[in-house]
């Protein structure tokens, strides 16, 4: 596993929690791609950071 300066675990994370009150029309649809746009950026490589900040 590549560490990248960040503090690595193997802790098991529990079970997220699931909500039946997400409704479609809630997401912001201004975040979809076109299928141009899709085509445009094969074959690249971009890195998103989804983790969450420890206190």
């Amino acid at each position: 596993m590549k560490e990248l300066s960040y503090e690595m675990t193997n802790d098991v994370t529990s079970e997220p929690t699931t909500s039946n009150r997400l409704i479609l029309k809630d997401y912001d649809r201004s975040f979809t791609a076109t299928k141009d746009e899709v085509f445009e950026n094969l074959g690249k490589t971009i890195l998103v950071d989804v983790r969450t900040k420890k206190n």
